[in-house]
């Protein structure tokens, strides 16, 4: 048709995503590559969550419900041919178009300039403490040193939500991206650098490390959640002696990804709640918290499965499942490397950092 003709030579070589439907949302035709080659009627809704009825008689902007790296937004303007609709034109906006728009808009830009003053705070706090620390050492007074270690657990939990507010929003803008990587290194550079935290703060630390463990995966985010379960079986683990332990592992065709700690527990309605983000604040409680909604969505992302096993007052273990990548060692990495001796005399370790001999 004329009409259709006219909008392909508009849009042909335009940024927007555009798909061009006849009048039951079939695709006629599309200008990128990468768009669906069909809209699921079923995955398209109202902001009230309604479902779509057609025709539509002007144009509408709906929440697309497709697979997760494909979820954003259509809008839909009618096309008409004398007063008949003959389709659609339907603008699709990804995840990552909405953050763009978003950060366009300012609104993005003063939510993290928001959140880094919070932190600045936050750390000023801590500075604080640790000019104070010394004094409540040297005094022996407990009732100060169990202050001092509860105003850390307060900024601990506090600084976690407001970074947790940004890790986030990138899961759901889709904009990161991934590499064919070790584990391997990953979860040691993580050991180290939060195992001297949890030990100067009176925990105990283990980590068990499989060598030579590699995936496609954005380092950045495999950080924050391991990070994320590490805080969390520290907060939450009112222990005097607390125990911490970390592994990575291949068994058969799975990567398990592991943190384990002696502490508290967690319900099964606690759990299913925390794996919805937001889904802790139905209600005001010292359990809110984004951390395991972060690492569901990283599952989620990277094709994991997450699980885990928890009995009251006794022990946590959260772990996540990975799909065992077929590539296997880079060619780059084939040469063995001893493992390093665990330098922490409170540690166990199997591991081999630094596995690139080129490095």
């Amino acid at each position: 048709m004329e009409l259709f003709e006219t909008l392909k030579s508009v849009y042909e070589n335009s940024d927007e995503n555009i798909l061009l439907c006849d009048s039951e949302l079939g695709v006629i035709w599309k200008n990128h590559s990468d768009l669906p080659d069909r809209l699921d009627r079923a995955s398209i809704k109202t902001f009230s969550d309604d479902e779509l009825t057609l025709p539509l008689e002007r144009t509408s902007t709906f929440e697309y419900m497709g697979r997760f790296a494909d979820s954003g937004a259509l809008r839909l303007e009618p096309l008409r041919k004398s007063d008949e609709i003959i389709g659609y034109l339907a603008h699709y906006y990804s995840c990552t178009d909405i953050e763009r728009l978003s950060d366009r808009s300012g609104y993005i830009k003063f939510k993290s300039n928001f959140l880094g003053n919070i932190r600045l705070e936050l750390s000023q706090l801590i500075s604080m403490l640790d000019s104070l620390k010394p004094r409540f050492e040297e005094s022996g007074d407990l009732d100060c040193l169990r202050f001092d270690r509860e105003a850390r657990w307060k900024v601990l939990k506090a600084f976690s939500a407001t970074v947790n507010m940004n890790e986030l929003s990138k899961y759901f803008s889709g904009y990161f991206k991934t590499e064919y990587q070790s584990l391997s290194d990953i979860c040691a550079d993580v050991a180290e650098q939060e195992g001297d935290s949890l030990e100067a703060n009176g925990c105990m630390f283990r980590y068990d490390i499989e060598p030579c463990v590699y995936f496609e995966i954005n380092k950045e985010r495999l950080e924050n959640v391991l990070a994320n379960l590490l805080a969390n079986a520290y907060k939450y683990n009112s222990k005097d002696e607390k125990l911490i332990e970390l592994s990575l592992k291949t068994v058969n065709d799975k990567i398990i990804i592991t943190v384990s700690d002696n502490g508290d527990g967690i319900s099964d309605e606690r759990w299913i709640s925390a794996l919805t983000p937001f889904g802790a604040f139905e209600e005001y409680s010292e359990n809110e918290g984004l951390g395991l909604a972060i690492v569901k969505c990283f599952c989620d992302r990277f094709g994991g499965e997450l699980s885990h096993e928890s009995k009251a007052g006794e022990r946590t273990s959260i772990s996540i499942t990975l799909p065992k990548d077929e590539r296997g060692t880079p060619k780059e990495f084939h040469m063995k490397v001893p493992s390093i001796p665990n330098p922490y005399d409170s540690r166990s370790c199997i591991m081999s950092k630094g596995l690139n001999p080129f490095k």
